[in-house]
């Protein structure tokens, strides 16, 4: 009664039941006899349900159903002690996603994030790679050790296989390094009797199961294009080897010289695998900022727009683009001029940031700027950056000289891009920008406007009460250049 009144138990009323089956009566009695005994060497005894052998089966039956009329009452902590699942799963109902499986019970972990109190996420990992004589068979029929690709440091055209045309093409291979070092390998043995050495995690394209890790290939299993798993052997060297990896363009996969295809990243495989996912199960708008030019195959197959941006690309953002939701007030300019600010900052190159009178003379400007814009809320009427360019000159302050002569550059100049009115579809249900080609001048400013742009789709769908994931690869370059 003490646990009940002051350790918030319950009392639980419990039937424990031990079935036991076998092919004869012999064997069954044998089982019991066994069954008895296991349970007599934890001081507990087990009785046959004489005359109540029906009542028995059907409540050992995982109907929920109690037949027999032997209870016993226990507290909660106690009846905990019957529980033979001891593992957390984590299994949602509704627009749940697949995101691998439980490492102990091996079932599926499906996750609706949206309904979780903190919704992000990031895909954190180190890419699976290979010894350093593992040999790439090149588009020219030639071979190269990862070894001698590290020490050339030179882009090398490889094999790599489009999935949906199921053919090898020819693709640029760049960023061969040293990944880190490893103790523990995997050696993949081939029908042939070609061996592979990697790390575990590393993918390899697999006929019936698509990319699987090293560590999960089986005996027998076939391998794209033409080849079989003969061995699979966990491999503990005495001490560290270096190991490889390399960048692929296009379809992020690459051919070694014994014929097998494998991928050259395990992390963009686990973000283009939910996007898909996300793309059938949700109606979510899919926003993808692309720093390596990796998802244009994904993005066009189901159906969606890239937008590359670059100093010779057609396609054009507006970095002065705004709508009447972009804050959640009536003043959807303050929270652009903040933006603003922001890419003036960073065009001017200051350590310490602009000075308060520069920010106060960009701030006088972008009222009038945007006057006729709000006035008439039709896209001929939004600003570009030449008109902010033309308004801090018709100032009379030195400031404004200043910050006029430091947009002159991307207004008049070579670095013009972002001077245009957007020309680009944004509301296609999947938007990838791919500033790639954006040299070092342009890819910071790139990144901090194409943050802008998703912002701006975030506002819209959030007055209509649409969901929108936002995935930027190598987020940690992302970070580092707009911080």
């Amino acid at each position: 009664m003490e646990d009940l009144q002051s350790r918030n138990e319950r009392m639980f009323l419990v039937t424990a039941l031990f079935l036991n089956t076998d092919k004869t009566k012999q064997e069954l009695e044998n089982a019991v006899f066994q069954t008895a005994g296991i349970a007599q060497k934890y001081n507990c005894v087990l009785r046959r349900l004489d005359y109540l052998q029906e009542e028995g089966l059907m409540s050992s039956l995982p109907l929920g159903i109690n037949h027999v009329p032997i209870k016993r009452a226990l507290t909660t902590t106690s009846t905990a002690i019957f529980v033979p699942f001891t593992t957390q799963e984590l299994f949602m109902a509704g627009e749940s996603l697949y995101y691998g499986l439980n490492a102990i019970s091996n079932n599926m972990i499906m996750v609706d994030r949206k309904k979780l109190k903190n919704p992000n996420g990031l895909i954190l990992g180190t890419p699976g790679c290979f010894t350093g004589d593992t040999l790439l068979l090149l588009s020219d029929g030639t071979t190269i050790s990862f070894d001698e690709l590290v020490e050339r440091k030179t882009d090398v055209m490889v094999n790599s296989y489009d999935l949906r045309n199921q053919q090898l093409v020819a693709a640029r291979g760049y960023d061969a390094c040293i990944v880190k070092k490893a103790k523990s390998l995997v050696e993949v043995e081939l029908e042939t009797g070609d061996k592979v050495r990697c790390t575990s995690n590393h993918w390899f394209l697999t006929r019936s199961a698509g990319y699987t890790e090293a560590a999960n290939l089986r005996v027998g299993m076939k391998l794209i294009p033409d080849h079989e798993v003969k061995a699979v052997r966990m491999i503990e060297l005495e001490t560290e080897v270096p190991v490889y990896d390399i960048s692929v363009e296009d379809f992020q996969n690459f051919q070694l010289a014994c014929g097998i295809v494998v991928h050259n990243s395990g992390k963009s495989f686990a973000a283009k695998r939910e996007i898909t996912n996300a793309y059938f199960v949700t109606q979510d708008d899919i926003i993808i900022g692309d720093p390596e030019g990796e998802y244009y195959p994904l993005v066009h197959a189901l159906g969606g727009q890239v937008i590359h941006i670059s100093p010779t690309s057609k396609d054009f953002i507006n970095p002065m683009d705004i709508n009447m939701d972009y804050s959640d007030d009536d003043n959807p300019l303050g929270v652009k001029s903040d933006f603003i600010l922001s890419l003036c900052e960073l065009i001017m190159g200051s350590r310490n940031g602009i000075e308060a009178e520069e920010k106060s003379v960009i701030d006088r400007c972008l009222p009038i700027v945007y006057q006729k814009y709000f006035e008439n809320p039709v896209p001929e009427n939004m600003p570009i950056l030449g008109d902010l360019y033309e308004c801090l000159r018709a100032q009379k302050e030195t400031q404004a000289q200043r910050i006029a002569t430091a947009l002159e550059i991307y207004v008049n100049g070579s670095l013009r891009v972002f001077n245009h009115q957007t020309n680009v579809a944004l509301n296609n249900r999947i938007v990838c920008f791919d500033i790639k080609e954006l040299g070092k001048q342009l890819k910071k400013l790139g990144m901090l406007i194409v943050q802008d742009q998703v912002w701006n789709r975030v506002t819209i769908n959030r007055s209509s009460h649409k969901s929108t994931r936002y995935y930027i690869d190598e987020f940690h370059r992302a970070r580092r250049s707009v911080a």
